[in-house]
């Protein structure tokens, strides 16, 4: 959702120089999507275990983390998103496009 809106923010203020509108999106979340990438190449493992055991182990820290907060505080700077996201002015839609 994050890079949805990002792109599209930035294809509307590009004002139809997708080319400069690409080149933002990518300075803008580079960072973010190479941690994100680091932080899935970590859990990978995790989430599709080679023995029965780990299957079993997987499934019950899946549903300890359903408990408030459990996942945030065991994992949480790798669930936790610090990115500023940019704030776009939207072209504002006129009331026949919306019917």
């Amino acid at each position: 959702m994050i890079s949805a809106y990002v792109l599209a923010g930035e294809l509307a203020a590009a004002e139809g120089q997708y080319q400069l509108a690409f080149r933002r999106y990518e300075t803008l979340l580079r960072s973010y999507i190479n941690a994100k990438q680091r932080g899935a190449e970590r859990f990978a493992g995790a989430f599709a275990p080679k023995t029965e055991f780990g299957l079993r182990f997987r499934n019950l820290v899946v549903k300890a983390f359903a408990f408030p907060g459990l996942a945030r505080l065991v994992i949480g700077r790798d669930i936790t998103d610090s990115l500023e996201l940019p704030q776009y002015s939207w072209p504002l839609f006129s009331r026949r496009a919306i019917d």
